[in-house]
């Protein structure tokens, strides 16, 4: 799948009796002199405090963290761990040993197995190979993982699209949620309570209250001319009232004049087509929605040429660029969908900027940008090399860490 990206500023708010500024209008006093009503003592409402930056990492086969106060600790010393997922608040990192998935807490403590062999191994038939994770995420402000399986055969891996669940505080087994072919992969609402489930042919809704499932929305299979399927993205609106999703064409090699589609869909009330345009097929590229809804990034192929455009939704595009055919492609929108970052001429040429003011290399430091993610609309996580680092806009970025191989971030 593809790489999947607030950088609040902080409001300083003084309070100051009027009578203590020059020239102002003098405040109503008692026969004491002192404003009826007031106290006495001055107050000062306390500034908003910004989120910290907390970065999870693997490195050398074991889980680390990095904060913007105390640096890097080790937290896990067994080897053989990779593939780290924080929790919105940082307090736990769950992550994959071998097949399993495993977590520790933030200060190094209560290594545990969360979902082990003999669990997965009872999901899939041998016949059909053996279970691993496909994907596994945070419900938002919990501890809860959600994840699903896929069946790893000999020769490919094939999603199962079923939905298990398991409690990284309470000790306890997973539980199945939803039995192959009922589940897909999730994307969860920001408020924590639904899950829109991707599938090759649906994009279902599932309530986490509940355990309700439903199907919202059906499209024609996307053909990728290979052996893996291509699941749509789901981009929640920021109130969780609904969400967006692109659908690429269906054949777009047997018709290419066959458009790539967004719809909307609202939890309540029936998917709407809001815009569609024609794109390169999806194993070239996949076209981008910004967190907000209102544009997509997006290429398109014709004459042996690439080009990489901005379209507002149902409106106007801007080219980026174009290039030879699969030069370029999409990476990711800021969370603000104020700029984005894309690749030329090869992924780990990353920059990052927006049409009419300017594009620069992600990377600082000379050698490429690889696994590109936005923490904010100012900053940037990413790897150059094995090298991980931070980057601020046009700022010099900050160095984290040597020898990573895959991390995870949260503002808490």
């Amino acid at each position: 799948m593809r790489k999947f990206l607030i950088f609040p500023v902080a409001l300083l708010i003084l309070s100051i009796l009027a009578c203590g500024l020059p020239g102002g209008i003098p405040a109503p006093t008692g026969s004491d002199g002192v404003p009826p009503d007031v106290s006495t003592e001055s107050e000062t409402a306390a500034p908003p405090v910004s989120p910290s930056l907390s970065v999870a990492y693997a490195k050398a086969g074991n889980i680390w963290l990095w904060n913007e106060a105390g640096g890097s600790s080790q937290l896990t010393f067994s080897g053989g761990a990779f593939d780290p997922r924080i929790s919105f608040d940082g307090a736990v990192i769950a992550f994959r040993r071998g097949e399993e998935l495993w977590a520790v807490n933030r200060d190094g403590s209560n290594e545990r197995v969360l979902v082990g062999t003999s669990y997965l191994s009872g999901l899939v038939s041998p016949e059909y190979g053996t279970g691993v994770l496909h994907w596994f995420a945070w419900q938002p402000s919990t501890h809860v993982l959600y994840f699903g399986t896929s069946a790893q055969g000999e020769a490919y891996t094939v999603p199962v699209l079923d939905l298990h669940r398991v409690d990284a505080d309470a000790g306890t087994s997973p539980s199945l949620l939803l039995a192959a072919d009922a589940g897909g992969w999730g994307y969860f609402s920001p408020d924590g309570r639904s899950l829109a489930l991707s599938q090759p042919e649906n994009i279902v809704l599932f309530d986490l209250a509940s355990g309700s499932a439903a199907s919202v929305l059906s499209f024609e299979f996307v053909m990728t001319y290979s052996e893996w399927f291509y699941l749509p993205q789901v981009t929640w609106k920021a109130d969780s009232s609904g969400l967006w999703t692109v659908i690429p064409a269906h054949d777009s090699l047997g018709v290419p004049t066959e458009p790539t589609e967004v719809w909307y869909v609202p939890l309540t009330g029936g998917a709407t087509l809001i815009d569609s345009f024609v794109a390169a097929p999806v194993f070239v590229d996949f076209p981008l929605l910004s967190p907000d809804g209102t544009r997509v990034l997006y290429t398109q192929e014709s004459g042996g040429l690439s080009t990489l455009l901005v379209r507002q939704i149902g409106g106007s595009e801007t080219i980026v660029l174009t290039a030879g055919s699969g030069q370029e492609g999409t990476i990711g929108w800021a969370p603000d969908s104020s700029q984005f970052v894309y690749w030329n001429p090869m992924p780990s040429n990353a920059y990052y900027g927006y049409p009419g003011f300017g594009f620069s290399l992600v990377s600082d430091v000379g050698a490429e940008a690889n696994s590109v993610r936005w923490v904010d609309s100012a900053r940037l996580l990413f790897l150059a090399g094995s090298d991980l680092r931070l980057r601020t806009g046009p700022a010099s970025g900050l160095w984290i860490d040597s020898g990573v191989d895959s991390y995870d971030f949260t503002l808490h």
